[in-house]
């Protein structure tokens, strides 16, 4: 999906294939709950990008999880960055370091 436009329709492609993964692991009992809303949840749509976000080709999804093991809900942020041409980041910065490695929102 890399190469795909940034819009409601690679969303909910993203949503989906993220949604039967967990489905999955709901299943094979890998999650905690008696129906899947309450294992996990996903979004990645006009709530969780901003416009500069998308006009930049930024791709953010929030993924929740609840594990089997006592914890507290999970929550990844998981981001996808369109190759922007001709743009290098200035002296001393990295992709890395503009990219926040951990983020708990809360999106229930």
């Amino acid at each position: 999906m890399v190469f795909e436009s940034n819009d409601q329709t690679t969303w909910s492609r993203v949503v989906r294939a993220i949604t039967n993964f967990l489905n999955t692991l709901w299943r094979n009992g890998a999650l905690f709950g008696a129906t899947p809303a309450e294992a996990f949840f996903v979004k990645c749509d006009r709530t969780t990008m901003t416009d500069d976000d998308i006009e930049n080709g930024r791709l953010i999804c929030y993924v929740g999880v609840a594990p089997v093991r006592p914890a507290e809900f999970v929550i990844f942020r998981i981001g996808q960055r369109r190759p922007m041409p001709n743009r290098n980041p200035p002296p001393g910065e990295t992709e890395e370091r503009r990219w926040p490695t951990v983020q708990t929102p809360d999106t229930r």
